[in-house]
């Protein structure tokens, strides 16, 4: 299964909605591996990442590869668990800004027999 080109760009540079800056160090969000297709090392940085466990940006490139995995209930729960978080501004592949809970619902709607629910 194919992903919009957006969302296929989901591996993400992220900056919270605050003031503060997140220092991702480089590998942190699986962007590079993301961007490759290899989904082995992209998992297994995003797993290690020093970002926090509720980053959005983290949750969603987790999802983004249990999505292009075929693993769908498993994306889907990250992907609505991001949705769930504070709102934050994400810096797309593309250089896109999209807040983090459009990135999630975006997401969310891409896979498929996933029903969407608006919250």
């Amino acid at each position: 299964m194919r992903f919009p080109a957006l969302l296929l760009a989901t591996a993400l540079f992220a900056a919270p909605a605050s003031a503060q800056e997140m220092d991702y160090a480089p590998g942190a969000l699986g962007y590079a591996a993301l961007k490759a297709g290899d989904l082995s090392t992209a998992e297994r940085q995003l797993r290690t990442s020093p970002a926090d466990a509720n980053d959005p940006a983290r949750l969603i490139n987790l999802g983004q590869v249990f999505a292009r995995q075929g693993r769908h209930a498993e994306a889907a729960d990250l992907f609505r668990r991001a949705r769930a978080l504070e709102d934050s501004e994400l810096v797309l592949a593309d250089g896109a800004v999209m807040s983090s809970r459009e990135a999630a619902r975006r997401a969310l709607r891409a896979i498929p027999d996933v029903r969407f629910s608006s919250r």
